[in-house]
């Protein structure tokens, strides 16, 4: 095998390769959403950030910073995979105040 062949072979090695991965990214996330796959509930800390991700039908709501009602805030017509960063302000304040929030991954999850 000369040069030339090794490497054409190296790279259709290589397309293939490529083309299984992004492929299995796009079926994973189809997994996902057609919740074939169940996605974890984390609740991790760090020093000052604390990771939280959890399914529900009110994606703007956060239970660990307020009460949240999901029958007066909307129908639950789907669910979401929701990821929270929330961080301590540091600043003297009530305590329901300490805690900021930001969302940073919004997945909604099967059909509506």
């Amino acid at each position: 095998m000369n040069t030339h062949n090794r490497l054409y072979a190296l790279l259709l090695c290589g397309l293939a390769l490529l083309v299984l991965l992004v492929a299995g990214v796009f079926g994973f996330g189809m997994a996902i959403q057609q919740r074939i796959i169940a996605l974890p509930e984390l609740d991790v800390r760090f020093s000052q950030a604390h990771l939280v991700a959890y399914v529900t039908p009110t994606p703007d709501c956060v239970p660990i910073l307020t009460y949240c009602l999901p029958e007066l805030i909307r129908p639950p017509a789907r669910d979401y995979y929701v990821f929270w960063v929330l961080t301590r302000t540091g600043e003297p304040a009530p305590p329901d105040e300490r805690v900021t929030g930001r969302r940073i991954l919004n997945l909604p999850l099967g059909q509506p």
